[in-house]
């Protein structure tokens, strides 16, 4: 089964006056975990194709919460805050949970080589439990630098090879009734762009 998220927006590429960052992936399903037999099955089988997009509007993205910190932006709310990253539709009456993580030339503690890295996470909650959406790279800056600075507004287009960590995972529900979809990443994309309806 192949199946795929897609934001219902149309987004030109445009860096001069980019306003949102049209985020795309496309991977493979490498396992699913569900809390109990009492979980609703995911609409995906190990090797399914998995593939969407989501929109980061710059607009509404939050101040990175350390800006004194160059090699690592936080950008979230510390509480519940705003939907500044638009992906599947969810259910009315949910917060959103929305965050995104800059590594610029970050040294990891284990002595690994420094890396450039993001993670993006499309999330809410309600009462029928957390959804999160969410995408990771780490590239080794043995590769050349990826990114200049820990702003959020990023632009590159990733594949895998030898230094590069792609992932990803979908996760909904609570306690026995949570399930998750883990894949591995073939390609992972962010354009600067405008988006329209």
């Amino acid at each position: 089964m192949k199946t795929s998220i897609i934001a219902a927006l149309l987004c030109v590429p445009s860096a001069a006056s980019a306003q949102t960052l049209f985020v795309e992936y496309e991977g493979t399903v490498s396992s699913i975990e569900r809390g109990s037999s009492l979980a609703e099955i995911p609409p995906y089988s190990i090797g399914d194709t998995i593939r969407g997009s989501l929109i980061v509007d710059l607009t509404l993205a939050p101040r990175d919460v350390h800006p004194d910190d160059p090699q690592i932006g936080r950008y979230f709310e510390p509480s519940p805050g705003l939907d500044f990253i638009l992906g599947p539709a969810q259910s009315a009456g949910r917060a959103p949970e929305d965050f995104v993580i800059v590594y610029d030339d970050w040294e990891p503690s284990t002595g690994a080589s420094r890396q450039d890295g993001i993670v993006i996470n499309d999330s809410s909650f309600g009462r029928d439990g957390d959804f999160n959406l969410v995408l990771g790279l780490e590239r080794s800056n043995l590769l050349g630098h990826l990114f200049s600075d820990d702003g959020i507004a990023q632009s590159f287009d990733v594949r895998p090879e030898p230094g590069v960590n792609l992932w990803g995972h979908i996760e909904r529900g609570f306690g026995e009734l949570w399930r998750i979809v883990n894949f591995t990443l073939d390609r992972f994309s962010v354009t600067p762009g405008v988006c329209r309806p």
